[in-house]
């Protein structure tokens, strides 16, 4: 009876921790992100869900935390950070630059010189939206127009239009028998500026002037000048006549000389007079931020009405490199004056301050200040439960590769995350964190004559054997303990368990004796001889679990003779007790079953009486009504059990 109630108390322990487990700690506050399920404790298996404020994003692939078994969060606290709208569109002839590019960030455009932004388009600022867009649409940045194209007396231009913008060119051309200051020529091109206005440079248009030329002899001198369609009067002195030619001629537009040198885009005319005639010299000149290439600087006009030499060619000068600090990417190599370069922050870069584009400038310098880029910096990455990263760096630049590492004890989960993640142009590592796992060992079974404590099976859990009842260990230890380790494997020694055993109970005078095992659970069974009969104990003892026998061993008693009725007096008539019927055992009383008959004495009954009871049961001598067992069955069912155990010197029946 005994070793049954520490079976179920054992049983019950298991029961319980089982069932048993902790709360996880009450979830903590983050940063721009609030707790959606709150509750009041966080058992094994609660689900916690957070939500980021309007304008932020997880930075975490999930916003959801699991309470598990170890009574801790399944992974880090989430994070919450400013969503992300990437670079602004370049447009074209515009610089733009930012302070950030994630949430309630600006970019601000900047048309270059001569462009201006089209109001009818976006506008030049625009900020970061919540929902990852930038505000507003593309700005664009169109072509100054210019003011009106001044008029020229004596002059026409080509082409003619409308509307001019920057940078398109008009070319004037004076009239017949009209010449330009600046271009001998004829033609004289004009830029529409940077600001809208025209560069005229006093443009002007003058009538040709024909040279005096010497007087003929015993001619009158004339010091007067004549320009295009003036009349000059020859006259004789006095006493001579015109002998031939004409005595009147007219200047004209086309008087005899050489054509007139222009400027180009990159030459300068430097000698200026109206008009070149035979053996004059003109002179030319590079234009500032140019250099003489090939041809002649100064030029003759010859007989044939042609210039000596070749034209003069310049070619713009060469500016120095321009520097391109870290991450700058040139995308032009001409570094000619007045060439154009643009530059871009290479990829993982973003943009400080600086030009994107810069012009070589007639001084050799460049305009505008060198684009300075800095490399693109991730947030710092989502750190995770059980595990470490290679870096101990609070800075993560493009590029930088973080590799995660589960602790000991703990092994990754493949479809969680990312064991190797890299910092990408959206300031964003890639992939997502990886979640690390208890290392499981498995159930390590449970074994003969064991009781196994424990059903958690993962890295440092514990599982304690103890004997079961009836069974013991080898040494003195009562508890075995294994620990599942860091390799999946249970370390600790098992118990070994074995059978308690009971000495040898030995023979009973006057019986047999049946059963030679001793261990727990074993029974002996005795039995007496023929013409002997149980005195005292039972005819099977058994082997329990503190290592005794149940019942001490029987006593076969041989078989006395029965007394005489006479010498036992005449029976006891039947009696009852507080009016109620006997049935069964009552109080300590003792039922003696003999072939059909069923007599119940209480343990006051003497020896000598029970005795002859037995011997003279068929002799109707008895006061006992005979049953059948099934009988007996029936019967009690009818009847109820006396509360009051039979007392006194007495038997009694059924009747």
């Amino acid at each position: 009876m005994g070793g049954n109630c520490v079976g179920a108390l054992l049983a019950l322990l298991v029961m319980l921790i089982a069932h048993s487990g902790g709360d996880c700690p009450p979830p903590e506050e983050i940063e721009h992100g609030h707790i959606i399920t709150s509750l009041v404790s966080y058992p094994s298996g609660t689900s916690v869900e957070y939500g980021c404020a309007s304008g932020y994003t997880a930075s975490n692939e999930t916003l959801l935390l699991t309470c598990e078994d170890s009574d801790a969060w399944d992974q880090g606290w989430p994070t919450c950070q400013r969503v992300s709208c990437g670079m602004p569109t370049p447009i074209p002839f515009a610089e733009v630059n930012t302070t950030g590019i994630r949430f309630e960030d600006n970019a601000t455009y900047a048309c270059l010189s001569g462009f201006e932004a089209d109001s009818s388009k976006g506008g030049l600022t625009r900020v970061c939206q919540e929902d990852g867009l930038w505000s507003g649409a593309d700005p664009e940045c169109i072509a100054i127009e210019c003011d009106a194209v001044p008029t020229v007396l004596h002059a026409n231009y080509t082409p003619f239009k409308s509307t001019y913008h920057y940078p398109e060119l008009v070319s004037f051309i004076c009239d017949d028998g009209y010449q330009l200051d600046l271009n001998t020529e004829g033609v004289s091109k004009v830029r529409c500026e940077a600001d809208g206005t025209w560069n005229l440079d006093a443009l002007e248009c003058t009538r040709v002037n024909c040279p005096q030329g010497d007087s003929p002899e015993n001619m009158d001198a004339d010091e007067s000048f004549y320009f295009y369609g003036d009349v000059r009067e020859y006259r004789c002195k006095d006493g001579y006549y015109i002998a031939s030619g004409d005595s009147s001629r007219s200047c004209q537009a086309d008087a005899v000389s050489c054509m007139s040198p222009r400027n180009t885009d990159t030459v300068e005319v430097i000698t200026k007079q109206d008009k070149f005639l035979y053996t004059d010299q003109v002179e030319f000149a590079c234009i500032s931020g140019y250099e003489h290439e090939s041809g002649d600087l100064k030029r003759t006009c010859q007989a044939d009405k042609r210039w000596s030499g070749d034209s003069p060619q310049c070619k713009g000068i060469v500016c120095g490199e321009p520097p391109t600090g870290s991450g700058v990417v040139r995308l032009d190599n001409d570094f000619r004056y007045p060439k154009q370069v643009t530059f871009t922050c290479g990829v993982g870069y973003r943009k400080v301050s600086g030009s994107t584009f810069r012009v070589s400038q007639a001084n050799g310098t460049w305009s505008g200040d060198p684009l300075i880029c800095t490399r693109i910096l991730c947030s710092e990455p989502a750190k995770v439960m059980y595990a470490v990263m290679n870096t101990t760096s609070s800075e993560f630049n493009f590029g930088d590769v973080i590799q995660y590492e589960c602790i000991e004890g703990f092994v990754w989960d493949e479809q969680s995350g990312d064991l190797t993640r890299t910092c990408e142009t959206d300031r964003q590592f890639s992939g997502s964190p990886p979640k690390c796992t208890k290392i499981e060992c498995g159930d390590p079974g449970t074994y003969p004559g064991t009781y196994k404590l424990g059903n958690s099976f993962k890295y440092g859990d514990r599982v304690n054997y103890t004997c079961a009842n009836g069974y013991q260990q080898a040494s003195s230890v009562k508890w075995s303990i294994v620990q599942c380790g860091a390799d999946g494997n249970w370390n600790g020694t098992l118990p070994d368990c074995t059978r308690i055993s009971c000495v040898d109970p030995g023979e009973v005078e006057n019986a047999y004796k049946n059963g030679s095992d001793h261990l727990f659970e074993d029974r002996v069974q005795y039995v007496c001889f023929e013409g002997y009969y149980i005195e005292t104990g039972l005819d099977t003892i058994t082997c329990t679990s503190i290592g005794q026998w149940n019942f001490p061993r029987p006593i076969c008693q041989e078989v006395p003779e029965a007394p005489p009725l006479a010498d036992l007096g005449p029976p006891d008539p039947p009696t009852e007790s507080a009016g109620s019927e006997i049935v069964g055992v009552m109080g300590l009383g003792i039922v003696i079953v003999t072939a059909s008959c069923v007599v119940l004495l209480d343990l006051a009954t003497i020896k000598q009486q029970v005795q002859y009871l037995v011997r003279n049961i068929k002799d109707g001598r008895t006061n006992c009504i005979v049953y059948s067992f099934k009988e007996f069955l029936d019967e009690r069912k009818k009847h109820t059990v006396p509360n009051t155990p039979l007392i006194g010197d007495s038997n009694a029946s059924v009747d």
